[in-house]
């Protein structure tokens, strides 16, 4: 394995949880070599990156060659009805350049400030697609599956976003999901402790910020969730973001963070102090973006439901186990609102053709549970020694009302080393703190990491009990005393 991925592999050892997008990924070389920069410069580009001929221009009405997946839409009248979405990585995996086809000397370094644009305010610079996100990315999409791989030529990781069509003037996906249920495929190959991949929902505007100045969905803008990220090199006005320094924030809702060895969903609400709604993306400063502290506009930390933290150690786990994660599974996560307001988040699995539900956890003498809840969250925030900052964000409430306006959905591949005991192993000490059974980060690996991906696919959304069968056969699996 080459020295270069080692290298990269490195690199990633170095992050956190809460930096996970500001290294969310390394990138090929632009094209054209000096005429066009990368958003960020890791120094570990090589000759294995974009050429000219890969590049494509496109104007507002022409498609852009995205890469099509099939999703599904259920109601309990109809069944489940397919549509055609299109598939957007995020701009981080972009370049951009005042030249895209490759033939200038210009460079657009738009988070180095006007000192990295050749004009003073870098509005020269695009953002430019690849002509093939299985050359440039490794990113192929089959019917309603799509795979993300690891690694591809000089390309770790990848984040991706559904869009309704496949031209510049094209919105996101959005998901409204209070009362209703999704479900997906998942496999996972090679995906072993250190890695996740990650399928979430984040309430991003679904025009990716274009009425303000970004170039859009079909060019991955718009990016926020609820650790406040500033990775993004464009502001929501489409200005750049000059030293990574804007932060953007949005209600988040991890459906599947999850490799081999762990699994945990979780609900991130956001909340100004004052108690007001954060409705989309919401540009914080100063302690607001910390969103780790009761400071923050986010619950960054989130009610998460880990089986694994909660005691139940031999649901989830590769082979033998109930949910194994060496097969393909459907995970579907419902959100029950009978009354109009969020109630409870529900998830299941079906292996085999078994629907195993989570068995209920004790949480020390409030009570038990099996999915999440408010009493829940209150039960976790006090057995595992927690800031409350769930519930100060306005809990199942606020995340209830996010879900309702509608939502983004996000699919991703990635690593951050021994940050990922969060996920899988012991993080920190005391009550709560051992997450998963990791020891060591296979991640690291080369050989591993070349052969990591992750396949999702038969994405159904809608109707409670509509996107997968009720009727399979029950699970006669218990947790073990």
């Amino acid at each position: 394995m080459s020295s270069t991925l080692s290298a990269l592999l490195g690199l990633c050892a170095s992050l956190a949880r809460a930096d996970r997008d500001l290294l969310f990924s390394t990138v090929p070389d632009p094209p054209g070599g000096s005429s066009g920069s990368w958003p960020f410069t890791n120094g570990f580009g090589g000759s294995d990156g974009v050429t000219n001929a890969e590049v494509e221009q496109y104007g507002a009405t022409d498609s852009l060659g995205l890469p099509a997946l099939t999703v599904y839409a259920c109601t309990s009248a109809s069944g489940c009805v397919a549509s055609t979405k299109y598939v957007s990585i995020d701009q981080n995996w972009l370049w951009y350049t005042t030249d895209i086809t490759g033939t200038s000397a210009n460079t657009c370094d738009v988070t180095s400030g006007t000192s990295g644009c050749p004009d003073s305010d870098c509005s020269q610079c695009t953002l430019a697609q690849p002509a093939s996100y299985s050359d440039t990315y490794g990113i192929t999409t089959s019917g309603d599956a799509l795979t993300l791989p690891f690694v591809h030529n000089s390309v770790l990781g990848s984040r991706v976003y559904l869009t309704d069509g496949n031209t510049a003037s094209s919105s996101y996906t959005t998901f409204k999901m209070l009362n209703q249920e999704i479900s997906f495929d998942v496999e996972m190959t090679q995906m072993g402790c250190g890695f996740n991949g990650a399928l979430y929902f984040v309430e991003m505007a679904p025009d990716g910020d274009m009425s303000t100045g970004a170039q859009g969905p079909a060019y991955g803008t718009g990016y926020c969730d609820a650790q406040c990220p500033s990775d993004a090199h464009t502001k929501p006005d489409g200005t750049a973001n000059a030293g990574l320094t804007q932060h953007v924030c949005c209600n988040e809702m991890d459906l599947w963070e999850a490799n081999q060895a762990a699994t945990a969903f979780t609900a991130h609400p956001c909340q100004t102090s004052a108690g007001d709604a954060i409705v989309g993306p919401y540009e914080c400063s100063g302690d607001g973006c910390d969103s780790l502290t009761t400071s923050g506009v986010c619950d960054g930390s989130g009610c998460d439901f880990n089986s694994y933290r909660l005691g139940d150690t031999e649901l989830y786990g590769s082979g033998y186990y109930p949910v194994d994660s060496s097969q393909k599974m459907t995970v579907t996560t419902q959100f029950h609102a009978p009354s109009g307001v969020l109630q409870s988040i529900v998830q299941l699995y079906t292996v085999n053709g078994n629907i195993v539900k989570k068995n209920e956890v004790a949480l020390n003498s409030v009570g038990s549970f099996s999915n999440i809840t408010d009493d829940y969250c209150t039960a976790e925030n006090d057995a595992f020694a927690g800031l409350g900052t769930f519930a100060q964000h306005g809990g199942l409430t606020a995340m209830g009302a996010s879900l309702d306006r509608g939502m983004a959905i996000v699919l991703s591949i990635w690593n951050a080393s021994d940050s990922m005991v969060w996920l899988d192993g012991v993080d920190g000490s005391g009550a709560g703190s051992v997450r998963g059974p990791c020891t060591q980060d296979t991640s690291l690996d080369p050989t591993v990491a070349a052969a990591a991906s992750v396949t999702y696919s038969s994405i159904k959304y809608g109707d409670l009990d509509t996107t997968y069968d009720p009727a399979s056969t029950g699970s006669p699996y218990l947790m073990l005393e």
